[in-house]
């Protein structure tokens, strides 16, 4: 192994080994992902005078309920 070889040998180490540090340094330190969703409500349908609400929380799960409060009962 002439000394070309040697030396382009250990550059390659040396890139990988700064490569691989500052990889780890950046999934240590970099800021969270949290974009959470606000919950989103939504009037779907209505039935019997009321109205049919879907309620999509954080988790991004559906939920219905009915909202009667503006109607005549």
């Amino acid at each position: 192994m002439n000394n070309f070889t040697n030396f382009a040998y250990k550059f390659l180490w040396f890139g990988i080994c700064i490569y691989v540090i500052f990889a780890m340094l950046y999934t240590i330190f970099k800021p969270p992902q949290n974009e959470v969703m606000p919950p989103k409500f939504e009037v779907v349908d209505t039935y019997k005078n009321c109205e049919v609400v879907r309620w999509t929380d954080p988790s991004q799960r559906w939920q219905y309920f009915l909202d009667c409060s503006g109607s005549n009962h």
